[in-house]
């Protein structure tokens, strides 16, 4: 989880760094599947990997029309 939480930081094109952020955001599910809450986990996962793959869509827009 840290090491994608500085490979977040690190990355200088938006697009990485959003796939470092869902890698984040996965092993937070899985913390969350270790202390039992598994309906907390699927809502991470989806809600927010969802977000995520939001956002990458819209920055690659943005980057092909700018």
């Amino acid at each position: 989880m840290r090491g994608g939480a500085v490979n977040l930081l690190a990355q200088r094109h938006p697009i990485n760094s959003a796939l470092s952020l869902i890698a984040v955001m996965a092993a937070l599910a899985g913390e969350y599947l270790l202390l039992g809450a598994e309906f907390v986990a699927a809502v991470q996962v989806i809600v927010y990997a969802g977000a995520i793959m939001v956002f990458v869509r819209v920055c690659h827009h943005a980057a092909e029309c700018g």
